[in-house]
């Protein structure tokens, strides 16, 4: 029996290049608020994660309460980038619930983000559920979602 209780799920992080834009995109195209701006200093980040580099972190919350945090490391100078196809082990994507993904969409191209390919519609007995899938200018892998309920 384990000595411990899990509680719930605190927050999802993502990488990204320029946190500037990625705030602005996280509020203003997908409804998150502005919860705090900080930095870490390269030591306390290499004793966390291996990372000898300073970062910036912001940390966001959505309209139904999940947080995003945000990082931006300035470092080290092989820092790379990710490339996953959706079948890769470890690939991952959040999913936004609107009201209207054809109109979210729109305002995600105006942000800077390319849809993967095309809205898809399933109609069923409970109702109709919309979803498409974009990329933001980093890469990340953003889900526009409506169902019924």
């Amino acid at each position: 029996m384990a000595d411990y209780r899990v509680l719930g799920t605190d927050h999802t992080a993502y990488t990204v290049s320029d946190m500037d834009r990625s705030v602005k995109m996280f509020c203003e195209v997908l409804g998150f608020e502005l919860i705090s701006d900080d930095r870490a200093e390269a030591d306390m980040v290499e004793s966390l994660n291996g990372i000898a580099a300073p970062l910036r972190f912001v940390y966001l919350r959505g309209p139904d309460n999940h947080q995003v945090e945000l990082l931006q490391y300035y470092g080290p100078a092989d820092q790379g980038r990710v490339s996953y196809r959706h079948c890769d082990t470890a690939a991952a994507h959040i999913a936004i619930r609107v009201d209207n993904v054809p109109a979210a969409v729109e305002a995600a191209k105006r942000a800077g983000m390319v849809p993967f390919n095309k809205t898809v519609t399933i109609r069923e007995a409970a109702g109709v559920t919309q979803s498409a899938y974009m990329r933001d200018p980093d890469g990340l892998t953003i889900e526009l979602l409506s169902r019924p309920g």
